[in-house]
């Protein structure tokens, strides 16, 4: 334990004793032979850490949560999280087994309420009901606890990640484990194999990267489906030109034929201009520093199909696969 003597938090999965459920969630299926997490807690409070369990409420057992409090009673957590759970990435396996329908979750919330009460001073059970949420800060926007504390929901990211919100970014929020599989290398890998591999994600740099055909969606309906470079070629009949002159000649740059700006001083301009712009710069003695082409990202052209459906261009919940 000296080895995490400076470490602030330490989250470890506390899964499902269930092998299959176990395997479709997590990224490295080893971990479910390997770890012990009630061994492991038991240690830590041992050592004096507090501390805090988060359990995702399912159909499966949000009548038995009392068997959960009991459970971290008896190893000696300090509190304990009840959290609802979102169909997402990799959970998108687990259908709706998971997910609790509006009865479920008011039965759970009361529930919650009554352990929370029944075991007051021997374990801080996190309680749901409205009645308590003005004594702790909470999203107004969701009518919940922050995030992945209360009922909002948690995910369950492409990358085996659990998170309390799907936008956290996994390079910076990472509850996976330790040793892992790097996802980009089982791609290229089962590629190399002849599969076929179906990826969805909220990533479009990744899908940019890994991906030969693209589906791009929004709200459920599908923005366009067609081989990422017909896509890309599609949405770059414009060319992109960042051009770096001598400073003695801005002034001279500024000057030039009325060629449309982008937000970062690139040109914007048909292929045939482009010919003629190089003419024309020659002519008057413009010295080129540095000029790079430049095409429109995935990311960009996906902002310009949303806006070609609803009128204006703005940032919004869709998807790729």
């Amino acid at each position: 334990m000296h080895l995490f003597q400076y470490v602030q938090q330490l989250v470890y999965p506390f899964e499902s004793p269930l092998r299959v459920p176990h395997r479709i969630v997590v990224v490295n299926s080893q971990l479910y032979i390997t770890l012990n997490p009630k061994n492991t807690t038991v240690v830590l409070v041992e050592k004096g850490c507090p501390v805090t369990v988060s359990s995702i409420v399912t159909q499966s057992n949000y009548k038995d949560l009392e068997s959960i409090v009991q459970l971290c009673k008896t190893m000696g957590v300090k509190a304990l999280k009840f959290g609802t759970f979102s169909r997402y990435g990799r959970g998108q396996n687990l259908e709706r087994a998971w997910e609790l329908t509006t009865d479920q979750d008011r039965e759970a919330t009361e529930l919650i309420a009554a352990l929370s009460s029944k075991y007051k001073g021997e374990i801080d059970v996190y309680d749901w009901s409205a009645d308590k949420v003005e004594e702790r800060p909470i999203d107004l926007n969701h009518g919940g606890f922050a995030c992945g504390a209360g009922n909002l929901a948690w995910v369950i990211s492409e990358f085996g990640n659990i998170k309390p919100c799907v936008f956290l970014p996994e390079d910076r929020f990472t509850t996976g484990n330790i040793f892992d599989d790097d996802l980009l290398l089982m791609i290229q890998e089962m590629a190399k194999q002849g599969k076929t591999i179906i990826l969805t994600t909220h990533q479009l740099e990744l899908a940019e990267r890994v991906s030969e055909y693209i589906i791009l969606f929004q709200d459920g309906q599908v923005l366009t489906f067609q081989s990422k470079s017909e896509l890309l070629k599609e949405y770059n009949h414009q060319l992109l030109v960042e051009v770096n002159v001598h400073p003695d000649d801005q002034e001279k740059k500024s000057k030039l034929s009325g060629i449309p700006q982008d937000e970062d001083s690139s040109w914007i301009m048909p292929l045939t201009t482009f010919e003629e712009l190089m003419i024309e710069m020659r002519a008057q003695n413009i010295r080129i520093i540095d000029l790079r082409k430049r095409e429109k990202s995935l990311e960009k052209i996906f902002l310009e199909l949303v806006g070609e459906k609803s009128g204006n261009v703005v940032r919004s919940s869709g998807g790729v696969s």
